[in-house]
């Protein structure tokens, strides 16, 4: 999603950024899968909503700051790497 953000925010490359949004949400939705996860249905509901799963053109920066933001909270990991 830090790749996704890169892209779209500094030189925009819509390639790159389809690219690795498209790596995110295939994350995302794996989640769904493993019966030991430690995300909620509603924290993953909340990352499709910031992700804009159904309509991946409206999708901002701002979007993916809040996604990376979630994912941070539920697995414990710093951000300040991130955005």
């Amino acid at each position: 999603l830090s790749g996704a953000k890169k892209a779209i925010t500094s030189a925009p490359d819509m390639g790159t950024f389809h690219h690795n949004l498209s790596e995110g949400y295939g994350f995302v939705r794996a989640f769904v899968y493993n019966p030991q996860r430690k995300i909620t249905d509603s924290d993953l509901s909340a990352l499709k909503s910031n992700l804009h799963y159904a309509i991946i053109y409206d999708i901002t920066a701002a979007d993916i700051d809040k996604a990376i933001e979630k994912l941070a909270t539920v697995f414990g990991i710093d951000t300040t790497k991130l955005l």
